[in-house]
């Protein structure tokens, strides 16, 4: 089904810890702060759905196998926001980050009932929200080179509805699925200054600490100083998230470049 396609990019939409490397020029004794809205044209790729609805606790009917660009993303969006916001004062660094996304999509998915194969229309909704709050503390600086190493809670909630039109009404006629769960983290970022205006960053982050069976993100980036108070940051990130819980399962890869925009002040 197309709908938990759409649901993943909004996780994951997933924590931007590049979008927290602040100016150099600024004091470090001196609160500094970072207000960053962006895009990630993720595609995703694995399996989510429902699991346990059969008579012996068998997956039935199984998770859907997934395969979306970005671009069928952007065909199903309704609604979406994702911004990160940042503080930085001596060696401490503060950050949280907020997604939202609302969807609807339509597909067919095959299934096998009493009579054999069939299939069935699906119309879907689904609303995804991802928040992100962590801390850090650099431990390396050397000239224009820098090491943090940070932790944190990641929130998830999603919610799918459901109406189905199958022959013969052996499905029903309309599902609510979903689950929320919590889940730590933690990673080590780095950032080059290689030049006045331009700064390379990388990250890895390893979850699974909380709900979530097995979580990993790698992250790379290029940071553009274009004035004193703005920045434009590019992007590439790689992020697995693989959860399964309250008959819902969610086992995923969002892969894919992004951009954003930061105002520091």
């Amino acid at each position: 089904m197309k709908e938990v396609k759409t649901i993943t990019s909004s996780m994951l939409a997933v924590l931007a810890l590049t979008n927290v490397a602040l100016s150099s020029s600024a004091k470090a004794d001196e609160w500094q702060f970072e207000a960053t809205p962006y895009v990630w044209a993720a595609a995703n790729e694995g399996s989510a759905g429902a699991y346990g609805l059969g008579p012996n606790g068998d997956i039935n009917p199984p998770p859907t196998d997934i395969d979306i660009n970005f671009q069928d993303l952007i065909d199903s969006t309704d609604l979406g926001t994702m911004l990160n916001f940042a503080a930085k004062k001596d060696r401490w660094l503060l950050f949280t980050e907020f997604t939202y996304l609302e969807v609807s999509d339509q597909a067919t998915k095959s299934f096998t009932g009493p009579t054999g194969s069939s299939s069935a229309e699906i119309d879907l909704e689904i609303s995804g929200t991802v928040l992100d709050v962590a801390g850090g503390y650099q431990f390396v600086e050397q000239d224009r080179f820098q090491m943090y190493g940070y932790a944190g809670v990641r929130y998830m909630d999603l919610d799918t509805d459901i109406s189905i039109d199958a022959p013969g009404g052996v499905l029903p006629s309309e599902i609510t699925m979903g689950d929320s769960w919590t889940d730590g983290f933690v990673g080590v970022h780095t950032a080059w200054q290689f030049s006045d205006n331009f700064s390379f960053n990388t990250r890895l982050e390893v979850g699974g600490l909380g709900d979530v069976d097995e979580a990993y993100m790698a992250h790379i980036a290029i940071n553009h100083q274009v004035s004193e108070n703005w920045q434009i940051k590019y992007f590439y990130r790689y992020q697995k998230v693989d959860y399964k819980g309250d008959g819902f399962i969610y086992d995923m890869e969002i892969t894919g470049p992004g951009v954003g925009v930061t105002y520091t002040f």
